[in-house]
This record gives structure tokens, sequence and C-alpha cells, in this order.
């Protein structure tokens, strides 16, 4: 690793003062350099970016422009970036993120340089007992032609001979409570997702990506019926990420009222990805008052237990599913089939 490698984190941001601090305070220790991009701030952000740069002494480069669309404004921070020559490397930011290193403050240096970018874990705290975990790529190359695609829900598209690493959940992680949105501002965007989202997919009804984030956007917004009936066509369209398709079954089976109707999406699931999670949702069912099938509950949790942990996916996987719940589940079930020996093994 070349000793003047710098890495500088990059955010665009709007009417943020009551969020950033908290993320940059969380890179101080990390990054040479600020490259920001303000859309038209009307509160105090701009100073508190500033106030930042000049306490830790990290070097700071601000654009001021309008926002147009996520893709387009954060290519033009992109462009912008490149145009600095201080910086090797680009964290990837938005407002709200707490970097948290597990290991050394140079976790980030030491892992990238032989790669061209790195899918970095991203978590979010959504509810009181519930956290959303997924990796993404939040560390490029600077120069190295990324940019992004999609005007919301965007993505860095990356370039096919890029060099593509992985930064494991013990090295770090990019955490949000997304609970903490006492201005509305989260619930406002969904808004405006729901109408751009609409549109794209009036003009392209086929493409998966739109159809997928339109039923995660109207889920958001507790439009139920809308969502419900958005994740089953995404959920049919056989193009696209695979891993939306297994999503998408598994928030229809979520939404359905009717305890057949989720079983039946729970099997559709796991036949198209034999994952934990849909086995371990029939096994809750198996054990209710209502269908005491307890040995069924048993069989499938042995399945899920039998499972590896997906580490080739990257779009929300459970991992409390295959931590715990799992082994709860077989432990619970096991009691009930007279299979003790194996429910204290769980246990």
């Amino acid at each position: 690793m070349s000793k003047t490698m710098k890495l500088a984190a990059i955010l665009m941001v709007k009417n943020e003062s009551p969020r950033i601090r908290v993320t940059l305070d969380s890179v101080a220790s990390v990054v040479d350099g600020l490259i920001v991009f303000d859309t038209g701030s009307e509160d105090s952000t701009i100073d508190i970016v500033k106030e930042f740069s000049r306490e830790s002494k990290i070097p700071l480069h601000l654009k001021i422009g309008k926002f147009q669309n996520f893709a387009v404004s954060r290519n033009e921070l992109l462009a912008f970036a490149d145009a600095v020559p201080d910086y090797d490397y680009y964290l990837l930011m938005d407002s709200n993120d707490e970097l948290v290193l597990s290991t050394t403050k140079d976790v980030l240096k030491n892992k990238i340089f032989e790669y061209d970018c790195l899918y970095v874990h991203q978590k979010w705290h959504v509810g009181t007992d519930r956290d959303v975990d997924y990796h993404n790529v939040r560390v490029i190359k600077s120069r190295r032609g990324f940019e992004y695609v999609g005007p919301v829900h965007e993505y860095v598209k990356i370039p096919p001979d890029a060099r593509v690493g992985k930064l494991s959940y013990e090295d770090a992680t990019l955490f949000q409570d997304r609970t903490k949105d006492d201005d509305g501002k989260t619930r406002n965007r969904w808004v405006t997702d729901v109408k751009i989202l609409e549109k794209e997919l009036s003009e392209h009804p086929r493409e998966p990506r739109t159809q997928y984030y339109l039923a995660q956007t109207y889920a958001c917004l507790e439009m139920i019926q809308k969502a419900k009936d958005a994740y089953e066509k995404r959920s049919l369209n056989e193009n696209g990420f695979y891993e939306e398709r297994f999503l998408s079954m598994m928030a229809v089976g979520d939404l359905e009222k009717d305890v057949y109707e989720k079983i039946k999406w729970y099997v559709k699931a796991y036949a198209f990805a034999n994952r934990a999670e849909p086995l371990v949702k029939m096994c809750r069912i198996f054990r209710t008052r209502e269908m005491k099938l307890y040995e069924l509950g048993y069989a499938f949790a042995k399945i899920a237990c039998d499972l590896e942990y997906p580490e080739k996916c990257t779009l929300h996987v459970d991992r409390k599913c295959y931590a715990h719940d799992r082994w709860q589940e077989l432990s619970i079930s096991a009691y009930y089939a007279d299979e003790y020996e194996i429910g204290k093994r769980a246990c």
C-alpha cells in the first residue's frame, strides 16, 4: 500500500443540520479530505460543515448548486471530486450515515489498495427490534469511470474491468438510525419518489428495479394493497437482480392476511432461493394455536438450521434469522416433536 494514498469523504447535502455533524464526526479520524455538494440548504448545514473542517483540520472542497435528480446530481458531485487532484479514493456517504469501524481506523485504507471499489456493510435501524443489513458500493477509486444510475434509488454502476472487493461485517459498518426523522424529511422524499417511480414505470413497465423500489416505497408509506400488487409484479418479472425477486416474494407473504396465502408465498420464496428466512416464517405459523403443526415446523426448522449463511447475497439478509431465530424455532418445535436432545443442542 502506498503511504501517500488519500481518502476523501464525499456527500451531497441539503438542509441536513440536525444530522450532518454525526456523520462528519464519525469519519474525522479516517479521511484526509471532505468533498461536499450542497444543493440548496436554507439552514445551517454549510456553517456546520465549515466549522467541522476548521476544528478537524480536514480540507473542505465545497460546491454549491441545484438538485436535478439523484443520479444526475451525484454524478455532478463525482465530476467535481475528480477535478480535485488530491485524493485516490472516495468514501461515498449520505448525511445520517455513521461510520463504525470494528478494527483499526486504517481498515479502509488497508483494504482498498488492491481494489477499484469496495462493498461496505450498511445497517439501518428501522424499529425497536428490527435492523436491515445489506452491502453496497461505498468506496470507489477516483477518476476511474464510476457513475450513478437512476433518478431515485440510484446505484453506482461499476465499470466492467473494475476490481471489486467486499469489507466484512467485522471491518466496518455504515450505520443509520432511520427512526430519527423528527423533521419528516424521509417521508416527504418517499412521497416524491412515488411520483417519479410511477412515471418511470409508465414509460418502462417491465423495468425490474423500478418495480421493486416502487413496491418498497408504497410499503414505507403504508399503502399496503399497492405495495402487495407491486411486489407481486416484481416477483413475476424474471429480469433484473434475483435477490429483488426473492425479497418481493417474501414481502407479498408478509403483507398477505390469509395464512395459507402467506405460506404459499414463503414456499415460493424458498423454492426460488434456498434461504432460511421463509422457512423460519413458516415455522412460526405452524406452531400457532390455530395450526399446531409442530412436526412440520420441526422439519422446516431443521432444514433452516442446516443452511449456510448466504455470503454472496448483498441485499437485506436477515442476520438475526441466521444467528438466532432459526435455532430458536428448532428448539421450540423440537420440544413439541419429542426431540429433546436436538432441542437442547439448538438452545
